[in-house]
């Protein structure tokens, strides 16, 4: 089966301030009777693309640069792991990412 277009919301996109994201034409999934077996998909059209870029960018450096051993573990090769504890560990990356980023309170070091 075929699909002219797929959008895609999720947690971590939001945590990064991205809304949604839009995959170019062509999704197909492989079907055994009603069950999906396979998922192909296509990519990013190329402004969800750039906004994923700039959004998760500064996060994978500063990751690089604090913890390369988590990095390696949720990007092997620089691929994405697409898993459930990924996933939630990169919730955790990006909410400590913004901690260290946000400026100190007044009166605070």
């Amino acid at each position: 089966m075929r699909i002219a277009s797929a959008v895609e919301h999720n947690r971590l996109l939001r945590a990064l301030g991205v809304e949604e994201v839009r995959y170019r034409p062509g999704t197909r999934f492989k079907l055994r009777g009603q069950l999906i077996q396979g998922i192909y998909v296509p990519g990013l059209d190329e402004p969800s693309r750039q906004a994923v870029d700039a959004a998760l960018g500064p996060v994978i450096a500063w990751l690089q640069e604090i913890d390369p051993a988590t990095l390696e573990r949720l990007m092997p090769g620089g691929e994405f792991r697409y898993d459930a504890a990924s996933a939630a560990r990169w919730l955790e990356v990006v909410a400590a990412w913004r901690a260290a980023a946000a400026p100190a309170a007044p009166g605070q070091p």
